[in-house]
């Protein structure tokens, strides 16, 4: 088991609040991928207003496709009158990722967007599924497309050559006995 623990801070430009987030990425076996993410958001302006934001992607590998499962659950603690009132969301969404590049991007996006809303999150995987597939359908049928216009290309050449060439040749005299 091998684990990576990443922490980022972020701080806006127009310090409204402050998001300390702590990626934990867990390698069980070869084909097993955990990968928890938790933020913690606290805003500046109003200090009685707290957000945890916990992702957990969990990445099984079964040869090159990978399935993902995506658990967010938001936690939001806000103080209104002297009474506390706690908000959870829970959000799950499953995945099939067909590519190493696709899916360190869709797992780099979700850990970048994990300081947003949730709804926002979960849309985001969606998204970008889908972007996967055109994208692996782009990679796939261009390099088809494109020797299929070469091939084309290269008949119509050699096909207007001999025309030009047949339509240049002197008529032979016909031979009278």
């Amino acid at each position: 088991v091998v684990v990576s623990v990443f922490v980022v801070v972020v701080v806006p430009v127009v310090v409204v609040e402050v998001c300390v987030c702590v990626v934990v990425v867990v390698v069980v076996g070869p084909r097993v991928k955990v990968v928890v993410v938790v933020a913690v958001r606290v805003d500046v302006v109003v200090v009685d207003r707290v957000e945890v934001l916990v992702v957990v992607l969990v990445v099984v590998s079964v040869s090159v496709v990978d399935t993902v499962v995506a658990v967010v659950v938001k936690v939001t603690v806000v103080m209104v009158e002297d009474v506390v009132v706690v908000v959870v969301v829970v959000a799950v969404s499953v995945e099939v990722v067909v590519d190493v590049v696709a899916l360190t991007v869709f797992v780099v996006v979700v850990v970048v967007l994990v300081v947003l809303e949730v709804e926002v999150v979960v849309v985001l995987l969606r998204v970008t599924v889908a972007v996967v597939v055109v994208l692996v359908l782009l990679v796939v049928l261009v390099p088809v497309l494109v020797l299929v216009v070469l091939v084309v290309v290269v008949v119509a050449l050699v096909v207007l050559v001999f025309s030009v060439v047949l339509a240049k040749s002197p008529p032979k005299a016909a031979v009278v006995v």
